[in-house]
């Protein structure tokens, strides 16, 4: 009767290698030479860095765009929208989907810019 063997291959020892692999700082083992990694980070530093692509929501920056209220707003509507102007689009939006009455609802709101959301908003409140 013949017993079979399976030989396995042992990894090279560390004196094969052209360097030790890197281990310092906080990241993990790596089975890379510091020759390798070097090189590796080398080509990727030749490459040219992609272009910063723009926001989703981007603020109108003219200021034709920005929404402006009637001049003829009473106290207590200007406070509104002074309030309503001093908040985040993503606050706008969480507010403008509790109020009622509203007339854009759900992906128009969450579509919607700074300036068309305190238009509506706006509209609704003092009904102009």
């Amino acid at each position: 009767m013949a017993i079979s063997t399976t030989v396995t291959p042992s990894p090279p020892s560390w004196g094969e290698a052209k360097s030790k692999p890197v281990t310092s700082g906080c990241f993990a083992k790596s089975s890379r030479t510091e020759l390798e990694v070097e090189r590796l980070l080398g080509a990727r530093a030749e490459q040219p860095e992609p272009e910063p692509t723009k926001p989703e929501e981007e603020e109108p920056t003219s200021q034709e765009d920005l929404f402006t209220p009637p001049a003829d707003l009473s106290p207590d509507d200007q406070k509104y929208f002074d309030k309503l102007n001093a908040m985040t689009v993503h606050e706008l939006r969480a507010f403008a989907r509790k109020v009622e009455g509203l007339s854009i609802q759900g992906r128009e709101i969450s579509r919607a810019n700074k300036s068309q959301l305190l238009e509506e908003l706006m509209k609704l409140r003092v009904g102009k």
